[in-house]
């Protein structure tokens, strides 16, 4: 039966072994079982295993790439044409206005850049 060890320095996981556990070596019998999830970068209280903390700035910068191609090649093309504008009813330019500024206002969201809520974009 194979099982999963962790090594941990400093509180964190820094190698993950799977081993029989018939055969467990002296040198990592210490280390404490794998019962659940854990990962190299893991922290561990001694007790428990939990998982790093989300890197925001990538997390945010990554949601604004997103946005940002969505405005590029979806919504932009659209609404600074003015041809293709003009072809649109009162109301669909509403939509499209509203979709846009909700794109640009994705970051003053509450749950940005954990949880978005990202707009529906018209038809």
């Amino acid at each position: 039966m194979i099982m999963q060890k962790a090594e941990i320095k400093d509180g964190k996981v820094v190698n993950v072994l799977e081993i029989d556990r018939a055969n467990i070596p002296d040198w990592c019998a210490s280390w404490p079982n794998i019962t659940g999830e854990a990962w190299i970068g893991w922290s561990y209280d001694g007790a428990q295993f939990f998982p790093p903390a989300p890197d925001l700035e990538k997390l945010a910068a990554d949601a604004r790439k997103e946005r940002d191609t969505i405005l590029a090649n979806v919504v932009d093309p659209l609404v600074s044409n003015p041809l293709r504008w003009a072809d649109l009813t009162a109301e669909k330019q509403a939509e499209w206005a509203a979709y846009r500024r909700a794109l640009l206002d994705l970051p003053q969201q509450e749950g940005f850049p954990i949880d978005i809520i990202w707009p529906t974009q018209p038809e």
